[in-house]
């Protein structure tokens, strides 16, 4: 009985299809069809398709770097105004030079080698003169090269070693120094002095301070001689007697005439 059912609707199917659209009323030959005048929803329109392309830009932005704060210590190496000192004509004259503070011998040596800002000015200290300064107390040993000391002629040795002296000495050298002694290549060196006789001994900025252009001249010495007084006495007889008052017990007698005094 099952079987059976299932040839039936599997027959009945189609029929029932056909039937279905018999009943609608579709038109069939080229009569049954209208021409429609107006498309709804303006379906005759043509179709645009429009595409967009979309383009990126990347854009990238440096910031500058942050700023210091405005509190932020800066930090100045200390300085101090020492004197280098170089030739005026025959004198010694003090320029005013920016050193760091505590100021130390090889500041010195390298302001003394820089030389003048001004053509007025000469300059006798030559680069590598001083080999070495060590220094003991308030005294400072100064090691001078011996062939570069060589070169400089006798008459200016001294001005050379008055320049260092005064340099190193003075009230703006090295603190806590006041004396000075040489070396050549590590030998005992003698010295000329401002007054041109040579030492042993430790030299300061005192045995140089009549070399510099400031300097008072020596006092004169001045001689004062007194002058001899002469006593004449005249008698009645005309003779004179002189005497000498700066040689006593001397007396010189000599005749000359007679005076009249007017009454």
């Amino acid at each position: 009985m099952t079987r059976r059912r299932s040839g039936l609707a599997a027959l009945v199917t189609p029929v029932a299809i056909a039937l279905a659209l018999l009943g609608c009323g579709t038109p069939t030959g080229p009569d049954s069809f209208s021409r429609i005048d107006e498309v709804p929803n303006r379906l005759d329109e043509a179709t645009t398709t429009t595409s967009t392309v979309v383009t990126t830009t990347s854009t990238t932005t440096t910031l500058p770097d942050a700023p210091l704060p405005t509190d932020a210590p800066v930090v100045t190496a200390p300085t101090q105004i020492v004197e280098i000192f170089f030739l005026s004509r025959n004198d010694l004259r003090g320029v005013e030079r920016q050193a760091p503070s505590p100021t130390t011998a090889n500041d010195l040596i390298l302001l003394l080698e820089e030389g003048p800002s001004t053509p007025l000015l000469n300059n006798l200290f030559e680069e590598n003169l001083i080999r070495d300064t060590t220094r003991s107390g308030g005294v400072v040993t100064i090691d001078l090269d011996g062939e570069i000391y060589d070169r400089v002629r006798d008459r200016q040795q001294r001005d050379l070693i008055a320049q260092i002296v005064l340099t190193f000495l003075s009230d703006r050298g090295l603190p806590g120094v006041g004396l000075a002694v040489f070396t050549l290549d590590g030998e005992p060196l003698s010295v000329p002095t401002g007054s041109g006789q040579f030492t042993d001994d430790p030299v300061s900025s005192d045995d140089y301070a009549d070399m510099l252009v400031d300097a008072d001249p020596a006092p004169e010495v001045t001689t004062t001689v007194p002058a001899a007084t002469t006593t004449t006495t005249t008698t009645e007889a005309g003779s004179a007697t002189t005497v000498d008052d700066d040689t006593p017990g001397d007396t010189a007698t000599s005749t000359v005439p007679p005076t009249t005094q007017e009454t």
